[in-house]
């Protein structure tokens, strides 16, 4: 079983589904062969991830998601996934998506990070695109309430 649990510190009156973010998430795990786990999802500010990404990676730049893989070697899959709502926002407006498609593309996008796909190179960012469409069209739903 893969438990999922959301954290919200975000001031705005934002009030996310925690159903969708793990069913979003549970998809992607699962199909990627993963079938026990803990993951935590913390929908945060720019510069909260900023912070971390200058921290952990020795960079000052803003970033949409941040996922940290904490799991120890055969033990279950775990995870920590910060994901910025300001980045969100302004993907949204400069992709001309709405604002809950692009918030739901990353928790599929981070999960997909947390099971060991990257996006550095345009092959791999191909790649992680593709699957991203096919967990988003298998489980669509509103994240935003």
């Amino acid at each position: 079983m893969i438990k999922v649990f959301v954290e919200n510190d975000i001031d705005d009156d934002l009030r996310l589904s925690h159903k969708t973010v793990e069913i979003l998430c549970t998809s992607v795990l699962t199909n990627e062969g993963h079938d026990t786990g803990e993951v935590t999802f913390i929908f945060t500010d720019d510069e909260s991830l900023r912070g971390l990404k200058k921290q952990f990676f020795d960079m000052d730049v803003y970033t949409d998601v941040i996922t940290f893989n904490l799991e120890d070697k055969g033990e279950p899959l775990e995870g920590e996934i910060y994901i910025s709502w300001d980045r969100v926002k302004d993907n949204a407006q400069s992709l001309k998506v709405d604002v809950d498609e692009e918030l739901q593309r990353m928790v599929v996008h981070s999960s997909l990070h947390l099971v060991g796909y990257e996006d550095e190179t345009s092959d791999t960012k191909a790649q992680m695109t593709q699957l991203e469409e096919k967990y988003l069209n298998l489980n669509s739903q509103a994240l935003i309430q």
